[in-house]
């Protein structure tokens, strides 16, 4: 599994956020697909046998769905 680190701030859907908020970014054509209604989703990532919850804050242009860093 890969990820993407960015610094946190203003994101697109509008929230400041910070570098202590559990946030993740999602692919830009997942973000369009739905005009930006993932924005303050909680999403669920597990690695081995952990789980965290995170709340979608923001897009990116780097990844594409289905690439190696798509989480």
């Amino acid at each position: 599994m890969g990820g993407t680190w960015f610094r946190p701030g203003m994101g697109n859907c509008g929230q400041e956020n910070n570098s202590n908020d559990p946030i993740v970014a999602i692919p830009k054509s997942l973000y369009d697909e739905n005009n930006g209604s993932n924005c303050g989703q909680a999403k669920s990532l597990m690695v081995e046998q952990r789980t965290a919850v995170l709340v979608v804050e923001s897009m990116i242009w780097t990844f594409k769905l289905g690439s190696p860093d798509d989480v």
